[in-house]
């Protein structure tokens, strides 16, 4: 959270530049540490039906105090208003709900009094939370004082909601911002209520702190992780939800998340603003870059891993600032025998967005990463009458199979056999996507392939492992390039019809088999045995990595430590978009039709355990599930299509019954259809 339009409070780095800290706790505007929302009703004009109190206006003192009274203010209602709580690193607890009301942005009074678009503004600290202290003596790294607390230290999380009241009385709650995040793992119950809130807003300030690790896993006793990921594309993913996130999550791989603004080329993603010397600086270029602060020092010492992805609608994702911070990262040494460092990053159009750059426009560095850390030359296709950036057969497929030697569960320490492992991509909407075609160079060697087009086999995918230090020793930058969105990884080829409703939201088990290699092709440090890439894993993505003997990690070293199998999430979709309950009730399954596993979510009136009860269409009994569900509201359990003899059920259409704690039984509504 940087304070002001291409400013900071902080002075004390020689490296900064001066004479952008002349902008302080710029408080008027929304891209600096101010946030602002609207708040919209049908009872009055002007923004005058919502219930506000205090205003800015820019025309009075810039705008940084508050100028105008709401005349029409009824004190018998309450105000709109932020609702949130503070997580403390240094305790890992949360701080009891505090809120804050939200004064007008811009208030503008000629005639009529005016809501200047509806706006209305949060600033951290709060402002009427001035000599304040949080709530129930809570201490944030010791310090309980709002005035202290400007800058949230490392580890810090802020989950926050709001609330819309109108000159009636009448409240409205919003949970996310345009839509679903899905971002949260940790949904928290509601002051004064039992609900679980269906999603919640949240900003962490990065290194995340986490839980301590479970015993016997591979991050047990830990509190971090090495792995980032720059969900650069959020607003582009199906229904709101990050693929990368739910992929991890379904194997327990722990992730910070950096989801940044997506002004793209505007200063907003991890590499800040412009360098000197690259185009000027525009208003929106706020963040800081290597030249002002030790941001590579950073990422070097807090990540090994980063997964960056980019969408059709945003393939610039990498500007100047940005590409020369993720290569200085890559080739920092990382000692001798000290580990690996590995890169994923994958987009449609997202490698022609870094090698082939608009006349006038830097490219330099954007080139220079993909070809060095990655390994792909240019973006093009041998098809003379194709379009730059787009593979052969674009206009006449628009649902590609992937032929992925590299994500195949039988590669390692090479590469699968051709066709052990295929997908679709979704390609289909609006209109055939132009997928990257890649060019391996440099060392790096073709990993998956497009279908043949046009007498055409262009390469889907390109792997590269590089060394930047000491030749001879046992660490490596790996990469993984893929010239597709991992949005649009599908299942094998006609799993579900693309007429399907959930055909859009299908592939999670194979995206989950993308991560998994990669991941555990990433190694630690070690000092003896050999290289791999891709290298050798156990057979089951959602084990104890931990435990599992087929990593060789005796001649290929040690995994790093991302995985906590108790908290992996399967392969399900989750539907945040659906209300808590704390009544018993069958909330379905999902994936459906499902292969090999589904989670059965569900809705429990009170603790205790519940049954499922799983029957084929001839009524006979199939498997029977039993889990304790600790607190009443949302839970699940998963089924793996066996029966209870560890025998695999045939395809078909099966039903089930649930029998909750205080003895209610229900049967869903809805078939489950197993598909294999």
């Amino acid at each position: 959270c940087w304070p002001g339009i291409r400013g900071t409070d902080l002075q004390t780095n020689g490296n900064i530049d001066i004479a952008r800290s002349a902008v302080k706790d710029n408080l008027n505007s929304p891209l600096g540490d101010s946030l602002t929302m609207s708040f919209v009703t049908g009872l009055r004009k002007n923004g005058m039906g919502i219930n506000w109190h205090f205003g800015y206006d820019k025309s009075v003192g810039g705008g940084l105090t508050i100028a105008r009274t709401n005349g029409a203010f009824n004190a018998s209602f309450d105000t709109p208003r932020a609702i949130y709580r503070v997580y403390d690193p240094t305790s890992n607890l949360w701080s009891p709900w505090d809120s804050t009301s939200l004064d007008g942005n811009n208030v503008s009074v000629a005639g009529d009094t005016v809501i200047i678009d509806s706006e209305y503004r949060l600033n951290w600290p709060p402002r009427d939370k001035v000599g304040l202290n949080l709530p129930g003596g809570f201490t944030i790294n010791g310090s309980g004082a709002y005035n202290s607390l400007a800058f949230l230290p490392r580890g810090s999380r802020l989950q926050y909601y709001f609330k819309a009241v109108d000159i009636n009385g009448g409240v409205s709650y919003q949970f996310s911002s345009d839509a679903f995040a899905r971002e949260v793992e940790d949904l928290p119950t509601l002051p004064g209520s039992a609900n679980i809130a269906p999603d919640i807003i949240e900003f962490d300030v990065l290194p995340r702190k986490y839980a301590v690790g479970t015993v016997g896993t591979l991050v047990a006793g830990r509190t971090d992780t090495p792995v980032l990921n720059l969900d650069g594309a959020y607003s582009g993913w199906s229904a709101g939800q990050d693929p990368v996130t739910q992929a991890l999550r379904g194997m327990g791989v722990r992730a910070d998340r950096y989801r940044h603004l997506q002004g793209y080329v505007q200063g907003a993603n991890i590499g800040g603003h412009e360098l000197t010397g690259d185009r000027p600086a525009r208003l929106s270029n706020y963040f800081p870059n290597i030249e002002e602060y030790g941001i590579t020092d950073s990422l070097r010492s807090w990540y090994r891993i980063i997964i960056q992805s980019s969408h059709l609608r945003t393939p610039s994702v990498f500007d100047e600032s940005d590409a020369q911070l993720i290569s200085n990262w890559a080739a920092t040494p990382t000692n001798s025998n000290d580990g690996d460092r590995c890169i994923f990053f994958s987009g449609d159009d997202g490698f022609n967005a870094l090698v082939n750059q608009a006349i006038g426009v830097p490219g330099a560095r954007q080139q220079s990463l993909a070809s060095n850390i990655f390994g792909v030359a240019n973006v093009t296709t041998a098809a003379p009458s194709a379009a730059k950036g787009a593979w052969a057969g674009t206009a006449s497929n628009a649902f590609p199979t992937i032929d992925d030697r590299f994500a195949a569960q039988a590669s390692g320490p090479g590469l699968a056999a051709p066709g052990s492992f295929t997908y679709e991509i979704d390609g289909g909407c609006p209109g055939p996507n132009r997928f990257d075609p890649l060019t391996a160079t440099g060392g790096a060697f073709a990993s998956a392939t497009y279908p043949i087009a046009s007498a055409v086999t262009d390469v889907g995918g390109v792997a590269k492992a590089s060394e930047f230090d000491t030749p001879t020793d046992l660490d490596q930058v790996k990469s993984l390039a893929y010239g597709f969105s991992v949005q649009y990884v599908r299942g094998a080829p006609g799993a579900i019809p693309k007429t399907a409703a959930n055909y859009v939201r299908s592939g999670v088990q194979n995206r989950m088999q993308i991560l998994y290699k990669f991941l555990t092709g990433c190694r630690g440090a070690r000092g003896t045995g050999s290289l791999c890439w891709p290298c050798p894993t156990d057979a089951t993505m959602m084990s104890n990595w931990a435990a599992a003997s087929g990593f060789n990690t005796a001649t290929y070293g040690p995994l790093l430590p991302i995985q906590d199998f108790t908290k992996a999430t399967g392969i399900g979709v989750d539907d945040a978009s659906a209300a808590p309950r704390v009544n018993n009730q069958l909330l379905g399954n999902s994936p459906n039709p499902f292969n090999p596993m589904t989670k059965i979510a569900f809705s429990a009136a009170s603790a205790g355990k519940v049954t499922i009860r799983i029957f084929n269409v001839a009524g006979q009994l199939v498997r029977t599930l039993e889990t304790k569900v600790e607190k009443a509201g949302p839970a699940s359990v998963y089924w793996d299509g066996k029966s209870d003899r560890g025998v695999g059920s045939v395809s078909g259409v099966y039903f089930y019954k649930a029998t909750f704690a205080n003895g209610a039984t229900l049967r869903a509504d809805k078939n489950m259809v197993l598909v294999k």
